[in-house]
């Protein structure tokens, strides 16, 4: 195993920028040296969730660990020595049963920049997409499920997703279609014969698929393993949930197909070759949800994540003349983060935007079905929602300042509740 320094070591090893940031560290492999189903081989999550990944990296003095792990990437981000940080790549060499190809370290400093970076979309496959920074968030939630967090992990992360929800903010750089699946429905409305279309998968990325067909006017079916998740998300949409079982006819009555399981074998094949032909046929799994045998049929247009992402880059001149400024933000929360500045007051600050927004748009509705012009009235109502949201949010923000300042732990799990609070509003919006 090669030791850190300065230097590329090996060719199956590189080191990023150290920095005084003591026992920061990040184990990365990404899309940028290995294909999709290349990446997939290197899989870590069975082993996090079963708790023995950190296990074995207790042995090593690892303190936290949270993993970050999508069809772009499998990251570990660490709380460890540097003396023994050379070990990680072995330890997760083993539990998947090969050698590691060329992986990067980040140390500190570069710890820091490489997720804020990732979080705001800047280091995605497609530049600016937004489905990565509800991964990081989610990946934040489980560690912290878990007990995999440090101090130091908790800070790294909620400045993360601040950044992240900052850049989208302040630029466009996650305008238009930047997601797999607003390009897939994008190229398949330019390529499809048809408008009626079958997800196969209930998971985020079938899910995200489902709302945007339908959205877009689209005749969805959605077929899932678990016949109840198909049904709840369909009563939301008000498209048609359908069994596994019958696949074969689904496939037989559609002019667009998406695949988006997590199956590990082929899930349409061979057998359905006659009812392929002539169709669109999307293979966004990670797995091969489609037989690879298929692909040489002249009669049936087979796309797949590469494709997607081939076609997502097409459109990268607008997003891409946002990067300066999206990279000068990560820059000054990076700057902030090391000079532990604390964030605390960013989030006060947000929660009162916020509300006010919310507070205005109430307001003006009151305002509205009341039919109040009265000037006097007006100014009552506005002082008083003021002094309402102020009267709440007073406790929150003494109490967010107090648990940051005195209770570590505390101010952890307040965080991550708040946070998750926000997801489920914006998710339900």
């Amino acid at each position: 195993m090669s030791e850190l320094s300065d230097t590329h070591t090996s060719a199956n090893f590189a080191l990023v920028n150290k920095s005084d940031l003591a026992k920061l560290y990040a184990v990365t492999l990404t899309h940028k040296s290995l294909k999709i189903n290349e990446l997939q081989n290197y899989s870590l999550l069975k082993h996090y969730l079963n708790g023995v990944l950190f296990k074995e990296l207790k042995r090593y003095g690892c303190e936290g660990v949270v993993l970050l792990e999508t069809c772009n990437r499998v990251e570990l981000y660490l709380h460890i020595e540097q003396k023994s940080v050379n070990q990680v790549p072995q330890v997760w060499s083993d539990l998947v049963g090969r050698d590691l190809p060329t992986f990067e370290i980040f140390e500190g400093e570069s710890v820091a920049r490489h997720l804020f970076k990732v979080a705001a979309g800047l280091e995605s496959a497609v530049l600016g997409e937004s489905e990565i920074l509800s991964q990081v968030k989610q990946a934040y939630f489980k560690a912290a499920e878990l007990g995999f967090l440090t101090p130091s992990l908790n800070y790294l992360f909620h400045v993360a997703i601040v950044v992240g929800k900052r850049v989208r903010e302040k630029t466009r750089i996650s305008e238009g279609h930047v997601s797999v699946a607003s390009v897939a429905v994008s190229l398949a409305e330019r390529l499809s014969r048809g408008r009626r279309a079958l997800v196969i998968g209930a998971g985020a990325l079938g899910s995200k698929l489902a709302h945007i067909l339908v959205k877009n006017g689209f005749s969805v079916t959605v077929a899932n393993r678990t016949f109840e998740k198909a049904s709840e998300l369909c009563e939301k949409l008000g498209c048609k949930p359908a069994f596994m079982y019958e696949l074969d006819e689904l496939i037989k009555n559609s002019d667009v197909i998406f695949a988006a399981t997590s199956s590990e074998r082929a899930i349409i094949t061979q057998k359905n070759l006659h009812d392929l032909k002539g169709k669109l046929l999307f293979d966004l799994s990670t797995q091969n949800n489609v037989e690879l045998s298929l692909r040489a049929q002249a009669d049936i247009t087979i796309l797949d994540l590469e494709d997607v992402k081939r076609e997502a880059r097409l459109g990268l001149e607008e997003r891409a003349s946002q990067l300066k400024s999206a990279e000068e933000i990560v820059e000054e929360a990076v700057q902030r983060f090391v000079s532990k500045r604390s964030w605390t007051e960013e989030l006060i600050k947000s929660m009162y935007q916020d509300a006010e927004v919310i507070r205005q748009k109430e307001v003006e509705r009151a305002l509205r079905v009341l039919a109040i012009s009265d000037e006097k009235f007006k100014k009552v109502i506005e002082a008083m929602s003021k002094s309402i949201v102020n009267k709440i949010l007073e406790k929150q923000t003494s109490l967010l300042r107090r648990v940051a300042n005195e209770d570590p732990k505390a101010s952890l799990e307040l965080i991550v509740e708040m946070l998750k609070a926000e997801v489920l509003s914006k998710e339900g919006s």
